[in-house]
């Protein structure tokens, strides 16, 4: 009986096995599904995408006009290839294919171009390629180039940062050109006011890439100036490679002050509580000891992007003026304790100005820039690190009332008229140093070029 069932379960686990192993057959042999995805088809059957090279360099190029270079591939897969999207970092290098999908077998090619305009130096851009090849979904392309302009421009801005008004100063622009026409024939102040500028003589000095023919601009500003933001544009005009002429521009920015000076330099609220209240204030004072009056004040919102004047920001305005020089009849130097409320004018950000109008002719106003940020109510933001919180209420800060009233050296009015002539020889003296220069870098780049005892002697004359 125990051997007979014995018999009975080998046999009906056999069968099961056997149902189960027919059941696996039919799935295994069982035909694809519709919109089977590329991942799921056997390696055998999906599209494979194989590039004969990744990478390109250009090598030494100029700045005039486009390159390019293409890369060949083929789908060694035997099902369709698709190229889904093709992705660059800079559109300075755009890709090209003229179709998208290509059949087992099939070549194709993607041809990048690289746009060097207004590019120098070494140049590193990168093409990503999507497809549908389960194995290499995206594939990275990478083209390299040395751009060399045929004109260079150094610096391309001029900064002279913050020059009092009365002194002079001067900024030196190299330009450089790459070709035989190269000369600059012109340049004038199309934008601003207060700079004047002046043409260096163009120069061929024989350096080590080859000939290169030099130029300057020497921008200086005048001495009567805008107390304020300086911005100016300089406009040159020069003989292009291909005879025509071109146009460039070098921009010009700095910051005019005058003798009345802002401590600090604005009025920041900080983070201003939610009933917008605040105390801050600021000291004005002559650099050059000349007396003035302080006799009234206004907001003057500043201009939004589109150009319209933004609704004033400070209600309830009280400026209180203290002189620091108590003890004499004429002061120089003030404090100036501002109260208000800051209200939200669009945006819970407060940036506007308060103007302060003197008796002085030539300087009737001094700006205080005021910028903040207004805690709405409800509102838990802390303060951003660093960012003072201003008072509430009406009490001044009796700490920043103090540092106010420390004292400030105030100079004799002929001892600044002696100071502004010694200012005026140190420009002249640097305008000289910083041509001294220009001629002996050129007289060092000849040096290194093929020729240098011709560039030499070449040098020597013009100098």
């Amino acid at each position: 009986m125990n051997k007979m069932r014995r018999m009975v379960m080998t046999a009906g686990a056999a069968a099961v096995l056997f149902a189960s192993g027919m059941a696996v057959g039919v799935q295994q042999a069982g035909p694809e599904r519709p919109g089977v995805s590329e991942e799921a088809r056997p390696a055998s059957e999906a599209p494979r995408i194989a590039f004969d090279r990744f990478e390109h360099n250009f090598g030494r190029i100029s700045d005039d006009r486009n390159v390019r270079t293409t890369f060949s591939f083929t789908n060694r897969g035997e099902s369709p290839l698709k190229i889904l999207d093709t992705r660059t970092t800079c559109g300075c290098a755009v890709p090209e294919l003229s179709k998208t999908e290509y059949a087992p077998g099939e070549s194709g090619e993607i041809t990048v171009i690289f746009n060097p305009n207004n590019r120098r130096g070494a140049q590193d851009r990168h093409v990503t390629i999507m497809t549908n090849d389960p194995v290499s979904p995206s594939i990275g392309l990478r083209v390299q180039a040395d751009v060399q302009p045929l004109i260079e421009i150094e610096p391309m801005l001029a900064q002279f940062g913050e020059v009092r008004r009365g002194n002079s100063s001067a900024v030196l622009i190299e330009l450089a050109g790459r070709y035989e026409e190269f000369e600059v024939t012109h340049a004038t102040v199309t934008r601003g006011e207060g700079v004047s500028v002046e043409v260096m003589p163009t120069e061929e000095v024989d350096e080590e890439s080859g000939i290169v023919r030099r130029s300057g601009l020497m921008i200086s500003l005048d001495e009567e100036q805008n107390i304020g933001r300086l911005f100016a544009q300089v406009t040159v005009r020069m003989v292009g490679p291909d005879g025509q002429l071109t146009l460039r521009s070098v921009n010009v920015t700095g910051e005019i002050t005058g003798d009345l000076r802002l401590v600090p330099g604005r009025l920041n609220l900080g983070m201003v509580g939610a009933d917008g209240r605040f105390t801050r204030q600021v000291r004005v004072m002559s650099n050059d000891g000349k007396p003035f009056k302080i006799v009234g004040h206004e907001e003057r919102p500043l201009p939004g992007l589109d150009g319209n004047i933004r609704p004033a920001q400070l209600d309830g305005l009280k400026v209180e003026i203290v002189a620091l020089d108590e003890e004499e009849e004429y002061p120089t130097r003030f404090s100036v304790i501002v109260r208000g409320r800051a209200i939200e004018a669009g945006g819970p950000v407060v940036n506007t100005r308060l103007v302060l109008k003197t008796d002085r002719e030539d300087e009737p106003e001094v700006i205080v820039p005021i910028s903040g940020r207004l805690q709405t109510a409800g509102s838990a933001n802390p303060p951003r690190p660093g960012e003072p919180v201003a008072q509430s209420g009406t009490d001044a800060d009796a700490g920043a009332v103090a540092e106010t009233l420390e004292n400030t050296r105030v100079i004799d009015p002929e001892v600044a008229q002696r100071e502004r002539e010694a200012r005026r020889a140190e420009l002249q003296a640097q305008r000289e140093q910083l041509l001294a220069e220009r001629r002996e870098r050129q007289r060092q780049n000849s040096g290194n070029g093929s020729n240098q005892d011709d560039g030499s002697k070449k040098d020597g004359g013009k100098d």
